[in-house]
């Protein structure tokens, strides 16, 4: 820090003998424009890893970035638990669960799986799966 201050008084120092000694002439304005620069970047200057710093704490976050096997997947969890809430507010049974299969003929089947004591409305539930995904 010692240091720091010595370099800005020396160029302090050679900034006023060279607009001392250019006061007449036609460069003297731009001798104590020059100076003056030397000192603000002088002063500037240990400022810089601050200002480093302070974009790094409020920068946003990385762009995730998503495989299309993770988004095929969560679609189908999505539909999945779109077509057991409509399955429960259509015939008032919970299904044990609905599953979505796509091979890789990119053919889609659709199951149910029900409870025993509501598997007599199963022709009735998958005749209305069937309407849902038409």
């Amino acid at each position: 820090m010692k240091n720091y201050f010595m370099i800005l008084l020396i160029v302090g120092i050679f900034g006023s003998i060279a607009s001392v000694l250019s006061d007449g002439s036609s460069l003297g304005k731009y001798v104590r424009y020059i100076s003056a620069l030397v000192c603000v970047i002088i002063v500037i200057t240990p400022l810089k890893g601050i200002l480093k710093a302070i974009p790094s704490s409020f920068s946003q976050p990385e762009e995730i970035i998503f495989s299309e096997d993770d988004l095929t997947a969560s679609a189908i969890k999505i539909t999945e638990e779109q077509i057991s809430e409509k399955i429960e507010e259509k015939f008032g049974i919970i299904p044990i669960g609905v599953c979505i299969e796509i091979d890789r003929d990119e053919k889609i089947s659709l199951s149910v799986t029900l409870e025993e004591k509501d598997e007599h409305r199963r022709a009735e539930i998958d005749e209305y799966v069937k309407s849902l995904c038409s």
